[in-house]
């Protein structure tokens, strides 16, 4: 058999090279023109925000909300009561839903909430939210009485228990009770002062499930020279509690250089025993020079000499006297104190 021509050889080379570089250029070209359209891949279900513990009044509507990312979302929340181990599938639509909504029972308090959300790129549970039901407070520790001299701090406390609580202090004066302004915390203090004696206080807690109030606790001031109770006043002592009224004074009609100084006492027994006010009390008048003054100069007389023994719980009222210098009257007081001589009021005088 004879050779081909040279020429008709290269020919067929050339459209054999043509024909494969075609077959093998167009499927280059095209998985090129195929990779430009492909689609991203699905992002990845995540939590981006928590759900968060909750409380609410029993009968009223707690709300547990989740954000998350990715695609196709899918939302199931579970719940597992105070106590137990195992998760349960909440049953509904409103379960369904990136925020779940249910109503708070006593049955729920303590129960945990989560939610598991589906996308098209796995699946993500969230962290636990507590329903907490909020209880109407309760008070765990009393206000207690209070004493102190005037002019120095004096403080009312309490302790309770519940969630969200507000506080109101009150104070009684003998008028009623009213609210002190910025007085809302859990501990109220001031400065005492001789015209705040046997005022008593309280404090109303409060959430949004109702409120409480605290027991009256009193205050006892201890009177000053420079601070003294003001007449018609009540004031305590040891084994009394006392007021002065109705002062008066008149000339003496024996030196004309003196002052008969009287006042209408009425004092009621507070002790568990039977006391008499010649025995138990004591009752001068302080002159603005510093002397102590009385019939004689030491001691006060009048009807107080004929009293007469008090059970515990009654009341007697008198007539004090003092006899004092003309330049000791102005500026003076009224000293009462208990037979110990541990408690000692001061009331204004002339």
């Amino acid at each position: 058999m004879k050779n081909p021509p040279r020429r008709f050889t290269a020919v067929a080379v050339a459209v054999s090279l043509a024909i494969a570089g075609a077959l093998v250029t167009a499927p280059i070209a095209q998985a090129a023109t195929s990779t430009g359209t492909v689609a991203k891949p699905a992002a990845k279900t995540k939590i981006t925000a928590q759900p968060k513990s909750a409380s609410a009044v029993p009968g009223k509507t707690a709300k547990f909300t989740v954000k998350a990312s990715g695609q196709s979302l899918k939302y199931q929340w579970y719940s597992k009561k105070s106590g137990s181990k195992k998760w349960q599938k909440v049953s509904g639509s409103a379960a369904k839903k990136a925020t779940y909504s249910v109503k708070a029972t006593t049955k729920l308090n303590k129960t945990q909430y989560r939610v598991v959300v589906t996308g098209k790129q796995g699946k993500a549970t969230s962290k636990a939210a507590t329903l907490s039901l909020i209880a109407k407070p309760k008070i765990t520790t009393q206000p207690k009485l209070a004493s102190a001299y005037s002019g120095e701090s004096v403080s009312f406390s309490v302790k309770a228990s519940g969630i969200g609580l507000s506080y109101q202090w009150q104070v009684d004066n003998g008028t009623g009770w009213k609210n002190i302004s910025g007085a809302t915390k859990a501990s109220y203090g001031f400065t005492a002062k001789s015209a705040l004696e046997l005022n008593t206080y309280r404090v109303v807690v409060k959430n949004p499930a109702g409120s409480v109030t605290s027991d009256a606790a009193l205050l006892s001031v201890l009177s000053t020279v420079s601070d003294p109770m003001e007449t018609e006043q009540f004031f305590w002592l040891w084994s009394w509690v006392g007021v002065l009224f109705d002062t008066w004074q008149e000339d003496d009609e024996y030196d004309s250089t003196y002052q008969d100084l009287w006042g209408e006492l009425s004092i009621t027994n507070i002790s568990d025993y039977t006391l008499d006010a010649y025995d138990y009390l004591g009752i001068y008048y302080l002159g603005n020079d510093g002397e102590f003054y009385g019939d004689g100069g030491y001691e006060v007389t009048g009807d107080i000499w004929n009293t007469v023994p008090l059970a515990p719980g009654q009341s007697d009222a008198f007539k004090v006297y003092a006899n004092v210098p003309d330049h000791a009257v102005g500026g003076g007081v009224w000293v009462f104190y208990d037979d110990t001589g541990e408690i000692i009021q001061y009331v204004e005088g002339f």
